[in-house]
């Protein structure tokens, strides 16, 4: 009885699933053939994200699409490095669709043949994407980012993601980042994209990573300078838009025989903004709709140095240390709209409008040891110090205001959030690399990986005020 029971529900949800709206097809360059890992959009009638996702090995995609998002979207397209394909109107449960990259209508006059690499390549447990010089030449580290295939870069939130996965995680250099996002971006603003070997996009972390990265890793490479003597770059940059953004980042760089010194300034006016609309239509219920505006402009100041010294081939020795200052003013409103039943007319409106100020100092340094036993990348000794401190302050002021009825009392309130974070850390890592034969003629890597941390009272240590001040 119960096997039949659990087969009937199997039965009923995979009805359930196939009577869901769907997209399904290809994606082809102008030469008809497929285009593995592009990526693929639905976006809604203003041109806003709704939900993204990427083209198998086979340049296929599909979509499952519930009834809430099949409200919302109206185009698709499809985008792989710089080059996108048309913009379609969406018809639900249709054939397949054919979605075709298009290449830059710029005429050559001449064409010269490189060798070339593999522009993407996967693994077991991720996908390694090569830049070549066309993509790097005049960038940023940012810039080529932007048009990984598989990564995601929200402008308005300064947030990367993996396709279709949130919390994604920021490395450098197989080193996890623990600056603030407006930190990394005003880093990777000022790295040339010639300084980026290749991005790894980490879609299924193995046991070397901690246990809760569940949205992935974004892994940025970054080549070492071989040859001797002073370099540098120097970004003067404007954006003239509804909302403009300026940037001025730059890098000197040194090198002499086992010395490496690098240094980034950096000074960033940008902002992000953010809409929303909320739809809640419970069954034989009230309708409610939320809309939310916000936007918050923001300057960062602040740079980097980092120093690095090989003592020996097997021995290395880094520090980076980073110290910043943000300032940040923000503006949000938030209104919701309450019907009741089938009503035309809405039965309330609450509007809550917000103004505040943010101001935050983010230092950050690292010392990084590294031994390797042996004469192979097959074992290392790693040992970590990372030195965190930040503080932080919010300063904001709103508002509940009721305009439909009018008559209803007004709130106001007053919030103050300080927070302030110092820490202390050191990580010891041992990696064992163990490489094992098949009979298919594969060769498949394990990572055998070790990690203890320590900690004394005397040297790691949080501290976190909250002050918050309600006045009505």
């Amino acid at each position: 009885m119960k096997r039949l029971i659990t087969l009937l529900l199997v039965l009923i949800n995979n009805i359930a699933v196939c009577q869901q709206p769907a997209l399904f097809g290809n994606v082809y360059d102008i030469n008809k053939r497929t285009v593995p890992f592009a990526t693929v959009k639905l976006l809604d009638k203003d041109g806003n994200l709704v939900i993204a996702t990427s083209t198998n090995d086979k340049g296929h995609f599909s979509f499952l699409i519930d009834s809430l998002i099949q409200k919302r979207v109206q185009y698709l397209y499809a985008s792989f490095l710089n080059r996108s394909s048309d913009t379609l109107k969406i018809k639900f449960n249709s054939p397949p669709l054919a979605l075709e990259i298009k290449d830059s209508a710029n005429s050559l006059s001449e064409v010269t043949i490189h060798e070339k690499k593999p522009t993407i390549t996967r693994q077991a447990d991720r996908y390694i994407f090569t830049p070549n010089n066309v993509l790097k030449k005049g960038a940023s580290a940012l810039d080529v980012l932007e048009i990984t295939p598989l990564i995601q870069f929200d402008e308005k939130t300064d947030i990367f993601t993996i396709v279709n996965k949130e919390n994604t995680l920021v490395y450098i250099n197989n080193r996890k980042s623990n600056m603030p996002r407006e930190m990394i971006i005003s880093l990777l603003k000022s790295t040339p994209a010639d300084d980026i070997v290749n991005i790894e996009i980490i879609t299924n972390p193995g046991s070397e990573y901690s246990a809760n990265t569940t949205g992935g890793i974004i892994n940025i490479n970054l080549k070492r300078r071989e040859d001797e003597g002073w370099a540098g770059n120097l970004s003067l940059g404007s954006q003239e838009s509804s909302y403009n953004s300026s940037t001025f980042n730059g890098s000197i760089s040194y090198r002499k025989k086992n010395l490496a010194l690098r240094i980034s300034p950096f000074l960033n006016d940008s902002y992000n903004y953010n809409t929303s609309n909320n739809y809640f239509e419970p069954v034989g219920g009230d309708f409610q709709h939320d809309r939310i505006n916000m936007y918050r402009r923001y300057k960062v100041f602040g740079g980097g140095i980092g120093l690095d010294y090989d003592f020996s081939k097997k021995d290395l020795i880094s520090f980076n240390g980073f110290i910043s200052t943000v300032e940040g003013v923000k503006t949000q409103s938030s209104n919701t709209t309450y019907f009741q039943g089938e009503a035309i007319q809405p039965d309330s409106t609450l509007s809550s409008p917000l103004h505040g100020k943010d101001h935050f100092i983010y230092n950050f340094g690292n010392i990084y040891y590294q031994h390797k036993l042996g004469n192979s990348e097959k074992q290392k000794l790693v040992l970590n110090i990372d030195y965190n401190q930040y503080s932080q302050k919010n300063n904001d002021y709103g508002s509940f205001l009721n305009l439909i009825p009018s008559d209803v009392t007004d709130s106001y309130y007053h919030n103050v959030l300080p927070e302030s974070f110092f820490n202390i850390s050191t990580q010891i890592d041992y990696s064992l690399e163990i490489n094992k034969q098949y009979y298919r003629g594969s060769n498949r890597k394990y990572t055998l990986h070790f990690a203890k941390r320590f900690s004394k009272s005397g040297c790691r240590f949080f501290i976190s005020q909250s002050f918050p001040e309600f006045i009505t």
